[in-house]
């Protein structure tokens, strides 16, 4: 009998369309595609690989099905205090699985996630939980002065955890989550994110992103990784380029992620020698740091199980881009526009071949050059728009 998709009538036997067109035949991609439009793509990898690893942490490795279960309770904590679908968790956590718990819970409880930079003062971070609408606010301890002082702006913010220890006026997060079942959600509904700009010309902003459908990222995660791959996650998750790139699509795809809880380039490197890495994603800052190793310490280890090194964020000069190709080979690739989507894309190949490029946009509709003020009509190639 083929597995029916939770919270739907879907089979595996079923096939996924998204605006009317078939962008699927096999059982497996199909069932992926209807997992993922509930939110729940880690669910069935952890049905069908429940020992595979899905994270590798400086506190060990957690399974897919570990991380499934914690996810379903952390769900069903959400809902015994109140929150139904729409409403907004604010997120202020470093890269450690509790981070990962949260995100997987508001995905398949139809909640919107606001992750919240660490960095950030009090008031910064209290403007974005308020702004966001929060109801839930999750925070780690090490940060407790900001998540205590950032409350006192967020009202509306009545649910509130903490990781890792304790916090004034907070519920202990691991206490909450143990409380509850693990099994499936029995009606899981798709979440989404609103990430926030760094506020360069004031006040960050909220970029609400609202998937009716995630088939083009599990395409697209599906077409990026094969059977045997390990991601690398290098920055810290509040970032959309790391969140999207080296959590969602990886787990998407249902490939261990080695965690590094905070930047170091020998680290880095340690890391991709020991687990034979074989995706990462990086910024031009990470460049220049490795490249600044040392000679024999960059020669100490073996990168050669490096396949895609993703990058954006920031342009990057072209000498340090040459000189990273040259030590890695044509395995750097590069994109713009992370927060709202995906903007352009080049290959190592293709940017061999123009040095400094940043590529085509993908789709080719998906930048638009508008007149003042983004006019809504769409200016024509060759005209210089406005900002």
């Amino acid at each position: 009998m083929p597995s029916t998709v939770p919270g739907s009538n879907v089979t595996a036997a079923g096939i996924h369309r998204t605006r009317g067109r078939r962008v699927g035949v096999d059982t497996e991609l199909d069932e992926l595609l209807a997992y993922a439009d509930r939110g729940i793509a880690v669910a069935w990898h952890a049905r069908r690989r429940p020992a595979t690893a899905a994270l590798i942490t400086t506190a060990g490795t957690i399974t897919y099905g570990e991380l499934n279960e914690r996810a379903n309770r952390l769900a069903r904590a959400f809902r015994r205090r109140g929150l139904r679908r729409g409403d907004a968790v604010a997120l202020l956590c470093s890269n450690r699985a509790e981070f990962v718990e949260v995100l997987l819970a508001t995905q398949r409880s139809g909640l919107r996630l606001t992750t919240v930079n660490w960095h950030l003062t009090t008031d910064e971070a209290g403007y974005i939980v308020d702004d966001c609408e929060a109801r839930a606010f999750v925070a780690e301890a090490r940060f407790a002065d900001v998540a205590g002082g950032a409350t006192a702006a967020a009202p509306r913010a009545h649910v509130r955890l903490a990781v890792a220890g304790s916090i004034d006026g907070f519920e202990d997060y691991d206490a909450a989550v143990a409380a509850e079942p693990g099994d499936d959600l029995d009606d899981p509904a798709l979440g989404s994110q609103m990430l926030y700009t760094s506020g360069t010309t004031g006040r960050p902003k909220g970029v609400f992103r609202d998937e009716a459908s995630l088939s083009t990222a599990v395409m697209l995660a599906r077409a990026a990784y094969r059977d045997g791959n390990l991601h690398l996650l290098t920055g810290p998750l509040y970032h959309a380029a790391p969140l999207m790139f080296s959590m969602n699509a990886p787990l998407i795809a249902g490939v261990p992620i080695v965690v590094m809880p905070a930047w170091d380039p020998e680290e880095a490197l340690r890391l991709i020698e020991r687990h034979r890495v074989t995706h990462s994603h990086m910024v031009p800052t990470m460049f220049h740091q490795l490249l600044a190793l040392p000679d024999d310490v960059r020669a100490r280890y073996d990168v050669s199980s490096l396949y895609n090194v993703l990058h954006g964020a920031a342009p990057c000069p072209v000498g340090v881009k040459q000189r990273l190709i040259e030590w890695l080979g044509p395995v750097v690739n590069e994109y713009y526009a992370a927060t709202e989507g995906l903007g352009t894309w080049v290959d190592a190949r293709t940017w061999l071949e123009k040095p400094g490029t940043v590529g085509k946009p993908v789709p080719e509709d998906q930048v638009v050059v508008g007149g003042a003020f983004m006019v809504k009509s769409e200016l024509l190639k060759g005209t210089m728009g406005e900002g």
